[in-house]
Formats: structure tokens, sequence, C-alpha cells
């Protein structure tokens, strides 16, 4: 395997270990506001995101319906799903079509 294939795949590896800390964090988030207990920060829910959390963003705010009202989320997330892809396409190139 070269270096660029092992730089593409720890990109993935990243990207799937991330968005599952992150979809657990807005499960949880939205858990903790149902019962009335310290929520997380918006900030670290975005930080999440914007970290290779994208992913996870997407499905837990649609799976848990959390900060769906948040306009804010949805450009966030957007904007690092974009970012993210764009990443894992550059480093596949390189991987795998250079």
């Amino acid at each position: 395997m070269t270096y660029h294939q092992n730089i593409f795949f720890l990109c993935v590896g990243l990207t799937a270990v991330m968005s599952l800390i992150t979809m657990i964090a807005f499960f949880s988030d939205k858990h903790r506001a149902i019962k009335g207990k310290h929520r997380i920060p918006e900030k670290t829910l975005l930080a999440l995101t914007a970290s290779f959390g994208a992913l996870g963003a997407m499905f837990g705010r649609e799976l848990a319906s959390h900060k769906i009202n948040k306009g804010y989320f949805a450009v966030v997330i957007a904007w690092s799903m974009l970012l993210n892809a764009a990443l894992l396409a550059f480093t596949a190139y390189l991987a795998f079509l250079r």
C-alpha cells in the first residue's frame, strides 16, 4: 500500500469515527434536553461537526430531530460535508488515480 493510500484510508477512518462520535453527541444532547439536565454546548456540537463529523451531525440532527430550528447548524453541516467530500475526493485521486 502506498503512502497516499494510507492517507486516504486514514481520512476515511477519521471521518467514520468522528461522525459516530458527533451523532452520539447529538443524541446525548437531545436526551439531556428532554430530561432537563446539563446540555452539551452548541460550540462543542459545531466543533465536532467541523472536525470530520458532518455526516454524523446530519444523521443525528435528522434522526433525533435536534437543532432543526437552528439555521446556522444546517449551514455548518452543509459546508463541513462539502469540505469533507472534497478532502476525501482529493485523497482518493492521489491514492488511486494519479
